[in-house]
């Protein structure tokens, strides 16, 4: 029906469209088919021109009509038919397409797989199951093997070397032998009364990843005031190491260790007192290695104070004694004072020292001597001891009066003996 404006036409309407007609491609050209060493019928042909987008590829035995077997695209002029069977013939034609339509067909060609011909396994398939196991699959019709032989190679570039050979009537096999995570290739030959075959197609594929182990668990503590004790929980199976690592507060993390895969400890030593360390670890299998573990955060003990040194004694009167030395020990909280008397070799503890450099001691017997040791204190502990240093005191001084009373008589003697009094 045509409707212009508000009016339309009766129905059923013929309209005639001229121009010129739709660019079909022509009939593919040349066509051949021939049987390769493999027992596949290899079709070719040529373009009559540029104006297929693709090829449809039919095929007919005796007693059925065509069927498409393929379509492929217009880059392709060629195409291997894997499914034939030995004293078969086969004919084949091939049409080109485009969005305009089909060309006509090409001359028909003819294919007969011989029956005598010892054929590979045709259509091998390889497909990874697990990380550690490749299953094969391929089809033995008309082979006419005994036995066929699998080869594999590792990667792009390695070499193809057999695995294994399985009768003639199998049509699988589960390669058990790979390793996690690679890329395998495999082929097939068939071995018969007249030798061997030649190859089958080659097929890869690439077995799965290994899961990454878990992290360990770790825990830290200081045991020292230059050693940290680690120790850690792993559930991760087949580990091949451990690796540790370690920072400052103000640092950054660097690996300090690799324990064996048995280890469930590590004692880091060489370390400085009073300060914090942080660790973490991870667990390194065949699969790689795990997401690190929990930091831990320890600080190493405060280490023993220095001995002082430069002990000096001086007395300063019968019953004093100043004492000086040299403080070595930043961190001390104090300073002991020991002594003992020349009657004596076994040193006592007096006391603390006034100060972290020098202290008097009082109280002591005059002309008596006296040696002295000074240690440092701090939260972790004592020193070891300064020098020694002796000294004596000196005795209590008299004054002696000498009287002269020459010449003089009692009574004056008297007098000042009364005034001295």
């Amino acid at each position: 029906v045509v409707l212009i404006g508000g009016v339309s036409s009766q129905s059923g309407v013929t309209l005639a469209v001229s121009g010129p007609p739709a660019p079909i491609p022509a009939a593919p050209q040349s066509l051949t088919a021939s049987v390769n060493a493999s027992g596949q019928v290899v079709l070719a042909w040529t373009q009559a021109d540029s104006l297929a987008t693709r090829f449809h590829v039919e095929r007919q035995m005796a007693g059925s009509g065509f069927t498409e077997i393929a379509m492929v695209q217009a880059t392709a002029t060629t195409f291997a038919d894997l499914d034939v069977r030995v004293g078969t013939t086969y004919q084949y034609r091939v049409r080109a397409e485009n969005d305009y339509g089909f060309s006509p067909y090409s001359p028909l060609v003819s294919a007969t797989i011989p029956a005598a011909q010892l054929l590979p396994p045709s259509n091998l398939q390889a497909a990874a199951v697990s990380q550690t196991q490749v299953n094969l699959a391929w089809s033995t019709a008309n082979t006419n093997a005994t036995r066929f032989h699998i080869e594999r190679k590792t990667g792009a570039t390695g070499t193809f070397t057999e695995i294994t050979a399985v009768p003639g009537t199998a049509t699988s096999y589960q390669d058990a032998t790979v390793q996690a995570n690679t890329a395998y290739t495999y082929r097939a030959r068939s071995e018969g009364a007249s030798g061997f075959s030649a190859y089958s197609n080659e097929s890869s594929a690439t077995t799965l990843a290994l899961p990454l182990p878990p992290a360990p668990t770790l825990q830290g503590t200081a045991t020292s005031s230059s050693q940290i004790h680690l120790s850690w929980a792993s559930t991760a199976t087949g580990v091949i190491r451990f690796r540790i690592e370690r920072r400052t507060t103000t640092g950054v993390y660097a690996e300090i260790a690799q324990p064996s895969a048995t280890s469930t400890a590590f004692d880091d030593s060489g370390l400085n007192f009073s300060t914090p360390y942080l660790y973490r670890m991870r667990v390194e299998t065949a699969a790689g290695l795990s997401s690190y573990s929990n930091e831990v955060t320890a600080t190493t003990l405060q280490a023993l104070p220095a001995a002082p040194t430069n002990l000096r004694a001086t007395a300063i009167s019968s019953s004093q004694v100043n004492l000086t030395w040299t403080n070595n020990a930043p961190d001390a909280a104090a300073i002991r004072v020991e002594s003992h008397t020349a009657a004596s070799s076994s040193f006592s503890d007096i006391g603390a020292a006034v100060s972290l450099t020098s202290t008097g001691i009082t109280n002591n017997q005059p002309n008596t001597t006296y040696t002295f040791r000074v240690r440092a204190q701090n939260g972790a502990g004592y020193s070891a001891y300064s020098n020694e240093a002796t000294v004596t005191t000196p005795p209590i001084l008299k004054t002696l009066f000498l009287i002269h009373g020459l010449g003089q008589g009692s009574a004056d003697m008297q007098g000042l003996f009364g005034s001295l009094t």
